[in-house]
């Protein structure tokens, strides 16, 4: 069995997540991340602790490790840190934009997209499959112009598509936000793969400079 605690704060549509991967049950909470995170955040953990199993009984903690808010991003974090000094459970970082990947619903090529705000987007491009998905190309900053021009026909992200998107006719857009649930998966098979994170040196993935 393996039992996963989820944060995903990435964006202002946050959600925490425990899931055991080997009997499919899940228990979720979302909730806005546009202000006081840090304070909405323990206490939705400690309800789904209620519901499911006590923390210190998981075996990994999979965190949205960015690009995204900086402020999300520090925070959760922050907790996934705190919550694996506490308990000793490893710590996988996801990229959120794998995560919002993940969510696409469909196989095949997706490139993913979040607002990095001043004009410029987070994008990165995905192979997503059944069991996964695979880089196809890392995570980047980039305007919409840049982005739609990439030889890839499906991009999926937080919302409507951009005001500004180019070509719109020849693309699909799907509206899909990263999730915990998702980051969930995402950090079990990175962990099989990879192990977990060193405390000491995980940092955030911003890709820009100041606050997002």
């Amino acid at each position: 069995m393996v039992r996963v605690i989820a944060v995903e704060t990435s964006t202002v549509r946050a959600s925490v997540a425990l899931t055991e991967e080997d009997r499919g049950l899940v228990f979720r909470r979302e909730f806005e991340a546009r202000a006081r995170l840090s304070r909405n955040l323990w206490p939705a953990l400690t309800a789904l602790e209620a519901e499911a199993w006590p923390l210190r009984e998981a075996d990994l903690v999979a965190v949205a490790g960015g690009p995204g808010s900086f402020t999300g991003i520090r925070v959760g974090l922050a907790a996934a840190k705190g919550l694996a000094f506490v308990t000793g459970v490893p710590v996988v970082a996801v990229s959120s934009l794998a995560a919002v990947a993940a969510q696409a619903g469909t196989e095949g090529s997706v490139v993913a997209v979040l607002d990095a705000r001043g004009g410029l987007y987070y994008y990165a491009a995905y192979r997503v499959a059944p069991a996964g998905v695979e880089e196809l190309l890392p995570p980047a900053l980039g305007t919409t112009a840049e982005i739609a021009a990439l030889p890839y026909d499906t991009y999926a992200g937080p919302g409507a598509a951009p005001a500004a998107w180019p070509d719109a006719s020849a693309k699909t857009w799907l509206e899909r936000w990263p999730d915990a649930v998702a980051l969930a998966r995402l950090g079990a098979n990175t962990f099989r793969e990879r192990g977990g994170d060193d405390l000491l040196t995980l940092r955030p993935t911003y890709l820009k400079g100041g606050q997002v």
